[in-house]
């Protein structure tokens, strides 16, 4: 997964070879402690070295589950077992794979991943994975997963994320938070300032604060259903005619200040996207997400398929949902016309398992309270934590929602907490920066995590890109990190490296590509 921030796919070969040299070789095991795609971790794993990897996000352990803790292909046996022909759809795909053209399907789809097909593939395992893919790419449908009498599982959602990330579905309409907000923080100025009315006689000024009332009334349910500009349109109308009254003119701090909310909330209401309706994925996209999605999870739920099996086939549909989705990347917002990749027919990507015989372990724990329980002796603790303002959790919501889909227990009540452009569930969630966000506390919390690991070696990834606080204090972090394991009562050896000057990916409107510097500070401890 290619499309995600700060994955580290353009300098994979130099951070290997770099830890390698500066190693001499000498670990087994690259301890990933802040994961992401997985994309480190695969790589050293490719090399034949042990893979410990941990990541908070859902989707990450869903990736990790699949890449990193997988060493083959799975069979998928049940799916093609006699003793399930009592399941429709166990029946259907079957007779799909025998049909005339099942064939020229499969060979589409090798053909669409061509970039992860490498002859060594070709094994019994390897056809039945990309039989079931083309089924659920190309042929499946709903029946797939209602046409059972009596199974011990049934799905009762069936249209989730069309209804609430199409632009045609139910849910998907969506009110400006930026705009709720404002309006609501010019209701609460306007009842403060009216209160300092004194011109006004006790009849007046009952009179004023009911219309302060209803303008507040009207801004307060702008962001609640059914959305409506009349209500920005009504409220501000309101404050106009205040602005208008003789009783206010006669007070000219009062007056010149609400006819600054009035000209501030005029200036607003003229911008566009005040309501909308989401568009992350055409209609045929998310329809077709929703149902392998549903399928899938019927034959985990139905004991068809294994929990191996099943984060196997959720990748593969995470890596397609990023490649087909209308974004740049990220989940906060989505482009307001359809992209080429949008238009095209959706289909599954075929996860590459890369086989090992080591025993890999994926954990999605805080890495803190991880690090010190976890035996990671003759290892390279890698860290590339989430050190800028923004939070992975929150970008990556609509991911991390289909990774967590199968936990979720309420749908209909997880759909309620769905709001804003984003379609991010909000509800009762406090967003807070962690403390490898914030600038003040970044350094000191890597030291603590650096000092409490048992890893011989110590590998950490570092940009000066803009996201990553700020530049001006850039150059400041850099000094301390390099001071502090220079410190010889901890470490033997320390190296930093300059790897290859990229370009970097920025999600912000407007916002250019600008070069930015990787680097790797290397260090070996005295444990």
């Amino acid at each position: 997964m290619n499309k995600y921030m700060g994955n580290k796919d353009r300098v994979l070969d130099s951070i290997y070879k770099e830890i390698v040299e500066f190693t001499g070789g000498d670990f087994q095991t690259l301890f990933d402690a802040f994961a992401g795609t997985n994309n480190v971790g695969k790589f050293f794993k490719q090399k034949g070295y042990r893979i410990i990897a941990n990541d908070i996000n859902d989707v990450s352990f869903v990736l990790g589950k699949a890449y990193i803790e997988n060493n083959q292909y799975p069979a998928f046996k049940g799916l093609f077992s006699d003793v399930n022909d009592d399941f429709y759809s166990c029946r259907r795909l079957k007779q799909a794979v025998d049909s005339a053209d099942f064939t020229s399907l499969m060979n589409k789809l090798v053909a669409l991943n061509s970039q992860v097909f490498h002859p060594e593939h070709l094994t019994e395992d390897y056809d039945r994975i990309v039989m079931v893919l083309t089924y659920l790419s190309f042929l499946a449908d709903r029946r797939d997963y209602s046409s059972d009498d009596g199974a011990d599982f049934t799905i009762t959602e069936e249209n989730f994320i069309f209804r609430n990330y199409c632009e045609e579905g139910a849910n998907s309409e969506y009110v400006n938070l930026v705009t709720w907000k404002s309006l609501k923080a010019q209701a609460t100025a306007l009842k403060k300032l009216i209160a300092k009315l004194e011109a006004a006689g006790p009849e007046e000024k009952a009179k004023i604060e009911k219309t302060v009332d209803e303008v507040t009334a009207y801004f307060e349910s702008f962001g609640e259903k059914p959305f409506a500009m009349a209500k920005f349109t009504n409220g501000l109308s309101l404050i106009g005619s205040l602005c208008e009254s003789e009783i206010v003119q006669q007070d000219a701090y009062v007056h010149a200040k609400l006819v600054g909310i009035y000209e501030k909330l005029l200036k607003l209401k003229n911008r566009n996207n005040h309501i909308g309706r989401r568009m992350f994925f055409t209609k045929e996209h998310g329809e077709r997400i929703d149902l392998i999605l549903n399928i899938i999870l019927y034959w985990f739920r139905n004991r068809i398929i294994s929990e191996q099996e099943y984060y196997y086939l959720l990748c593969s549909l995470l890596e397609s949902v990023a490649l087909f989705s209308n974004t740049s990347a990220t989940y906060q917002a989505f482009y307001k016309t359809y992209r080429p990749n949008t238009l095209q027919e959706f289909r599954l990507v075929i996860p590459e398992v890369i086989t090992s015989d080591r025993e890999h372990l994926v954990y999605q724990q805080d890495t803190f309270n991880l690090i010190g329980e976890i035996d990671a002796a003759s290892s390279v603790l890698y860290l590339d934590p989430p050190y800028n303002w923004r939070l992975y959790d929150s970008n990556y919501h609509l991911l991390n929602l289909i990774a967590k889909y199968h936990t979720i227990p309420d749908l209909t009540e997880y759909e309620k907490g769905i709001i804003g452009a984003s379609g991010e569930y909000r509800l009762g969630k406090e967003y807070d920066y962690t403390n490898y966000n914030r600038r003040s506390t970044f350094e000191e919390l890597l030291f603590q995590l650096v000092m409490k690991s048992n890893s011989d070696y110590i590998a950490i990834s570092y940009s000066n890109s803009e996201s990553n606080h700020n530049r001006e204090a850039i150059e400041d972090s850099i000094q301390v990190i390099s001071d502090f394991f220079q410190n010889p009562a901890h470490f033997s050896e320390f190296k930093v490296v300059n790897l290859n000057q990229i370009y970097n990916f920025e999600s912000r409107k407007n916002q250019k590509k600008t070069p930015i510097t990787e680097l790797l500070f290397l260090a070996k401890k005295n444990n």
